[in-house]
């Protein structure tokens, strides 16, 4: 949790200066900017479903990832994940590995 805490902090510190990050965003090559995946955290939303705005219509190849806040479930916690990314870039496949993969890195926290 205070890892957590710590990289959240950093990264409000960091989004503060959104400026320059789209600063150094707009400098990146074309190469560059696709080796980039968007995240975003809405810890106090409850969602089942969200839609990621994207950079740019005509190039949709950059992975938007979400999530929103712990619920309990029937099996246990729950945590509602958002990714949004085009078929051509990512299979359902891989998708389902990353979703196992964070389910897993969570229950080593919880535990």
């Amino acid at each position: 949790m205070r890892e957590f805490v710590a990289r959240g902090v950093a990264a409000r510190e960091a989004a503060s200066g959104m400026t320059e990050m789209n600063l150094k965003y707009r400098t990146m090559s074309p190469r560059e900017a696709k080796d980039q995946v968007f995240v975003t955290c809405m810890p106090w939303l409850d969602f089942t479903s969200i839609q990621h705005p994207m950079a740019s219509l005509s190039t949709p190849d950059i992975p938007s990832l979400a999530w929103g806040r712990f619920r309990a479930g029937p099996d246990g916690l729950q945590l509602p994940f958002s990714v949004q990314a085009h078929h051509g870039f990512v299979d359902g496949w891989h998708i389902h590995l990353l979703g196992r993969q964070v389910a897993a890195e969570l229950a080593d926290i919880i535990r």
